[in-house]
């Protein structure tokens, strides 16, 4: 104590950490401090009568190259990961942030503020926001089955499909997902496809039947239609104001008019050969379509309904069977994507323009995403992302994405436009930021099995994503850093000076 009485004060003494000391800190308030071991803190409370006899023990889980605080948290780098403590709580109450891809050698906090920097081997420099919220862990709605579909409509709904039944939960900020329906399947076939119509109003489920259920959903209740399709249907979809529910599968495609009255009917629409891809484009009520012919094909759906005019546009074939396709959101551009490396691109905007050839495509195309102002085209094939400026269009992608273990078989852009997420085999949720893709990807979180199922609910707070387990994820994306203030610097980052 050097504004003590005595002229020569006697030091007292903090001991127990493991390791060695490689680090030393303390809070501006004089209140704590904190010293690194190896692979742990070591926290004293100055104000306690003896502090060296009630130390809190913090465990970090990997070697410690840094430490920062304030008053009410402690930052650490832990190996590729920053590690958010809260000084405040006791012992357990360490959070850990992923988004470095190599170890990180220098962090530093801004008290007022709560934003932390870090520097890494890995070449990148991270801003995060230290105060957002930092739990890793996803909020879960379970099942009984695993999770085959979802679809999301209005308020945070989330529509899926389980077994022979179907869900509807809805997320209220970052409380637990509340199951607001249990819809019943009926036949006791498992559901393949679902869709929820833009306000929530409305919801369809399909089987391996022929026939497709659509469900009036009220407040608690819901009531039920039986739709005939003529085959099985695999892939749902509404049109953006509801108007239109689309399906198609291997035999049948049909589409039915919500506005109508009377008993519903599934109009059977043009098609050729097995479908499997299906897509509303924004801005009217045609759909395209596309399967195992190799063809993608618009539809008209007011031409079908009149039996007058054209109603069928095709779009040419492509070099293999059509596994997904994907419209801009401004309706302007339509992707496809499929076997044997097939990628193309439409602007439907220049009619009769030929299709735009997606270049550097080496695998199967199984995900497509475009972002939310229709600026960046997102494709997942094989274990890589690619990704197109559709600002400034050419054939070779803008960046190729690496980082997940297996193959793409999700993509999702967040509602706000900021983050690019992939989800696949190795059961990963990997995003990048959206102005600094070339950088290493952030771990959002990990479920047990592949992804399969990714989706983005209004606002960019949360994903979500499901596949080959019973469980629901949302996943808040807060908890992640916000940029990388360098793409790449000549040589690992330097330690912070003191």
């Amino acid at each position: 104590d050097l504004k003590g009485k005595s002229a020569r004060p006697k030091p007292v003494v903090l001991t127990g950490v493991v390791g060695g000391v490689v680090a030393l800190r303390m809070t501006a308030d004089c209140r704590h401090v904190i010293a690194a071991g190896a692979r742990s803190l070591r926290l004293w409370d100055l104000k306690a009568g003896e502090p060296d006899r009630t130390p809190r023990e913090l465990q970090t889980g990997g070697p410690i190259a840094g430490v920062s605080l304030d008053a009410e948290r402690a930052i650490v780098a832990a190996g590729s990961k920053l590690v958010v403590c809260d000084l405040g709580n006791g012992a357990g109450a360490c959070q850990e942030l992923a988004g470095h891809s190599k170890n990180v050698r220098s962090v530093d906090l801004a008290s007022a503020s709560g934003w932390a920097i870090t520097g890494s081997d890995d070449g990148s420099v991270r801003l995060w926001d230290t105060r957002a919220n930092t739990g890793a862990a996803s909020l879960q709605a379970h099942h009984p089955e695993p999770v085959r579909a979802l679809a999301l409509g209005d308020e945070g709904k989330v529509l899926s499909a389980a077994g022979a039944d179907a869900y509807l939960w809805r997320l209220r900020g970052a409380q637990p997902p509340e199951k607001l329906l249990h819809l019943p399947g009926q036949g006791g076939r498992p559901i393949k496809a679902v869709a929820l119509s833009p306000n929530s109003t409305w919801a369809a489920t399909a089987a391996d039947e022929a026939s497709l259920v659509l469900w009036r959903l009220a407040g608690d209740k819901a009531t039920s239609t039986l739709v005939a399709t003529g085959s099985r249907l695999t892939r749902l979809a509404f049109s953006e104001d509801g108007a239109w529910l689309a399906g198609v599968g291997p035999q049948a495609a049909c589409a039915v008019a919500m506005r109508g009255v009377g008993q519903p009917t599934c109009q059977p629409l043009p098609q050729a050969g097995e479908l499997s891809a299906l897509a509303f484009i924004p801005g009217g009520y045609t759909v395209a379509v596309g399967g195992t012919e190799r063809e993608v094909v618009v539809i008209d759906l007011d031409a079908v309904a009149r039996g007058t005019g054209s109603a069928r546009q095709e779009l040419g074939k492509g070099t293999g069977g059509v596994r997904v396709l994907a419209a801009s959101p401004d309706g302007r551009w339509l992707a496809a994507g499929g076997e044997h490396a097939d990628g193309r691109l439409w602007d439907l905007k220049a009619r009769g323009s030929p299709a735009q050839k997606l270049g550097g495509l080496v695998e199967t195309v199984e995900a497509l995403a475009f972002s939310p102002d229709g600026r960046w085209l997102a494709a997942g094939a094989g274990r890589k992302v690619f990704a197109w400026d559709l600002s400034a269009f050419t054939q070779p992608p803008t960046h190729v994405l690496e980082g997940p273990a297996g193959t793409v078989r999700a993509l999702a852009f967040s509602s706000d436009g900021a983050l690019l997420l992939s989800g696949g085999a190795d059961g990963k949720l990997l995003a990048w930021p959206v102005n600094a893709m070339a950088s290493a990807p952030l771990e959002v979180g990990a479920q047990t099995g592949m992804v399969t199922q990714l989706a983005t609910l209004a606002g960019g707070g949360f994903a979500v994503s499901a596949g080959n387990d019973p469980t629901l994820h949302f996943w808040p994306l807060t908890a992640r850093p916000l940029w990388d203030l360098a793409q790449r610097v000549n040589g690992p980052a330097a330690p912070a000076s003191p």
